[in-house]
């Protein structure tokens, strides 16, 4: 009995020994940083996330990893067992290979990351057929033509917003630019997802309140997963919020659901959807599927995928703007001249946007103001699971075992490549302008390929209307932001000048960290 026990027990310490020596094997003579055959990468990688602000979102530290050991275009990361074991494509060719040569699945690595909170069937963590039904349901809704049909509550809710600021000029008041702008961009995702406004601007969502929350709690877990309390009471909270936000979002889509018991405006609605939920429940009517429970649960959870990452990640990229511009006064000088072409009243500039909503194609200054704020803050970096029937990728002359390894492609890491965007500390809009040219594959804002963001075109109308309509009326001024003297890191020198602001935060996505005080100053009447 005695030699059982201890031979179960000597099993049983040995086996994570043997994975250990194991794993780490693996990567003898791969690509990679300095490696360890205790800690693998995670000692090294950690040396560089800790130079960052509490709760940073990690692409900033790859990306001088990678500068500072030269690393190739695919390189390796072992961070088993805190942390996946990653292989990262980082050139635009690399890139390329698992996304629009071929399209790898997403990572269940998503899927985890959203269950509890968003949901595992949201779109943005589902693969095969799944995909493609929320692919078809959704899609037509977010087309570039049923993007014009939304303009009209884009610029009403834009127009309470200037209301807002100029409030703020006049008493001389502080304002949370990100906050503001998140309250906006959520009233109009209402609009998109459940055909009303939540009124966030004005009377408050408590919608709006608990999914902010939500994100922020998702942000914070994530970057202090291995601290037990924290993460627990987090948990607890979170599971309150769900279950608010849940109950919310149910009764909206209850009420899209009760009104195609109507006959007449089935029919009306069959014509014209009125928002994506109503995309959804016509999906399930017109093929004669029921409401089920996986109905119920596929549609409460795509509906707040949808709204989270409309309104969040949007915010996130507008904040930025606004920061830059504060720093960059020259570019807001051309951004005026570019908005005063269309017309320098007001008024009239939303009068012709409405009669003309093709106007806001042809703002290519602020166009790639937006593109060029997100090459240098990208909303997050993209990540895949290898096909089953894949256990290799080739990629100039040489073979890289991918079986049980995360393919991350971080564009952070592209987009300060000097190589691929010259000069890349510099905020320099001009670069995607006229004659300017940059390899496609290594600008990937939106993604690219079969999962590239659906919402894109969204996004841009929305950010152009949203600087149209308040560029040349208010100047920011960034409060509190205390530049650094030296810089962090070599690939970036944001830091000595918005300080605080150069390394993005973890969330859903990547954002500020925290409020974005600024000082608001009314230019024209």
């Amino acid at each position: 009995m005695f030699w059982t026990l201890s031979s179960a027990l000597l099993a049983t310490l040995a086996y994570p020994i043997f994975r250990l020596i194991k794993y780490r094997q693996f990567y003898r003579g791969l690509p990679g940083p300095p490696h360890s055959w205790l800690w693998g990468h995670i000692k090294v990688f950690g040396l560089y996330t800790r130079r960052l602000p509490p709760g940073s979102y990690f692409q900033a530290a790859l990306a001088q990893m990678k500068e500072d050991y030269s690393l190739p275009d695919i390189f390796y990361l072992d961070l088993w067992p805190v942390g996946p074991r990653f292989i990262f494509c980082s050139s635009p060719e690399s890139a390329a290979l698992p996304t629009t040569i071929r399209a790898f699945p997403q990572s269940q690595l998503i899927g985890k990351f959203l269950d509890g909170t968003l949901g595992s069937t949201a779109i943005e963590a589902t693969n095969g057929n799944l995909w493609k039904t929320l692919h078809r349901m959704l899609g037509p809704g977010l087309t570039p033509g049923a993007v014009k049909t939304y303009h009209k509550f884009m610029i009403q809710e834009t127009s309470i917003f200037c209301d807002k600021l100029r409030t703020c000029a006049e008493n001389g008041q502080d304002v949370d630019i990100s906050a503001k702008v998140g309250e906006l961009l959520f009233d109009v995702v209402s609009w998109i997802v459940f055909g009303k406004s939540s009124h966030a601007q004005t009377t408050g969502s408590q919608l709006h309140r608990d999914l902010g929350e939500i994100l922020d709690i998702l942000g914070r877990t994530s970057a202090r997963a291995s601290i037990p309390l924290p993460a627990w009471l987090a948990s607890r909270r979170q599971k309150r919020l769900v279950d608010a936000i849940d109950f919310e979002v149910n009764r909206s889509i209850q009420q899209r659901v009760l009104a195609f018991q109507d006959s007449e405006t089935t029919d009306k609605v069959e014509n014209s959807p009125k928002c994506l939920v109503d995309r959804m429940i016509l999906d399930y009517k017109k093929n004669e599927r029921p409401l089920d429970e996986f109905a119920t649960k596929l549609i409460l959870e795509n509906t707040k995928g949808m709204i989270a990452a409309g309104f969040n990640t949007t915010a996130d990229v507008l904040s930025y703007v606004y920061i830059l511009l504060s720093v960059h006064p020259e570019a807001r000088r051309k951004l005026c001249e570019e908005h005063d072409r269309i017309d320098k009243d007001p008024a009239r500039t939303v009068q012709r946007l409405q009669e003309n909503p093709s106007l806001l194609q042809g703002l290519d200054y602020t166009t790639a103001v937006l593109q060029e704020t997100m090459r240098l803050f990208p909303i997050s970096m993209v990540c895949r699971d290898p096909p089953p029937d894949v256990d290799t990728i080739e990629y100039q002359g040489q073979s890289y075992p991918i079986k049980d390894h995360a393919v991350g492609i971080c564009s952070y890491m592209m987009h300060y490549d000097a190589t691929i965007f010259p000069e890349p500390k510099r905020f320099m809009p001009e670069r995607f302008t006229g004659s300017q040219t940059y390899a496609r594959s290594g600008y990937r804002p939106f993604e690219r390929g079969l999962r590239s963001c659906m919402g894109q075109s969204l996004a841009m109308d929305q950010m152009r209307i949203v600087l149209l309509m308040t560029v040349r009326w208010y100047t920011f001024k960034l409060q509190d932001c205390k530049p650094s003297k030296t810089q962090l890191f070599s690939h970036t020198d944001m830091d000595t000048k918005i300080g605080k602001y150069a390394f993005q935060q973890m969330n859903l996505t990547a954002g500020p960290p925290g409020a974005v005080w600024m000082k608001v100053y009314s230019d024209k009447n």
